[in-house]
């Protein structure tokens, strides 16, 4: 596996977020910055601004801090622009059509990869003609599971004991179809179009753009 040399330290977005807490600011559509105050992972960005119809972002909507691991689920524009990849990302995690052409150092996708003491397991799971994967990490003592774009339910509701599940609104309504539940102690709807209404199931956590979240809190 190849990681990005030497450790990224001395977050200055918030000096007061503790190594016990994670901390993640919804960028827009899968975008968020999540961070432990001393290691900090892009989930889904930087994503071409504006595609399909979905949010906008602009540069001061990036908190400031260590040089964060890009996790990507997929190549799609609203998901990935390669031409932004190496201003934002210090290395890179993801498939590979998105990893080859992003000029970052690239984290190898393995079943189960090992990054700075994260542990992130990558799953692969169907979207479109892609290759697509969702991830769990395992970090700070927490349990993240962000599914990308996936409408397939399965691999979602064999995870267990998850802290937060980052879900889209079409996945969420997939899952209430089967009359089962996420077992999470969050659940965080993301990639929903800006006023768009998510129906209330299982005590859904609708963020706006900017908001920040306390992960695994209820």
């Amino acid at each position: 596996m190849t990681v990005a040399g030497g450790l990224f330290i001395g977050l200055a977005a918030s000096a007061s977020t503790s190594a016990e807490q994670l901390h993640a600011t919804f960028i827009g559509n899968a975008a968020f910055h999540v961070t432990d105050g001393r290691l900090a992972v892009l989930t889904d960005f930087p994503y071409e601004s504006g595609a399909f119809g979905y949010m906008t972002w602009s540069s001061t909507a990036v908190p400031s801090g260590p040089a964060p691991l890009c996790i990507i689920s997929h190549s799609h524009a609203d998901h990935f622009a390669a031409d932004r990849a190496a201003a934002l990302c210090g290395s890179i995690l993801g498939p590979r059509d998105v990893v080859r052409d992003s000029g970052v150092e690239v984290v190898e996708l393995q079943p189960e990869v090992r990054w700075q003491g994260i542990t992130i397991r990558a799953f692969r799971t169907p979207h479109a003609s892609v290759e697509h994967y969702s991830f769990l990490l395992e970090w700070a003592g927490k349990r993240v599971y962000f599914a990308g774009d996936t409408a397939d339910t399965g691999t979602l509701l064999a995870a267990r004991e998850l802290d937060a599940a980052f879900v889209t609104p079409w996945l969420l309504e997939a899952v209430h179809e089967t009359g089962r539940r996420i077992d999470a102690r969050q659940v965080i709807v993301c990639h929903h179009r800006v006023g768009q209404t998510v129906a209330e199931m299982q005590g859904r956590i609708v963020p706006s753009q900017g908001q920040v979240l306390s992960l695994g809190e209820q």
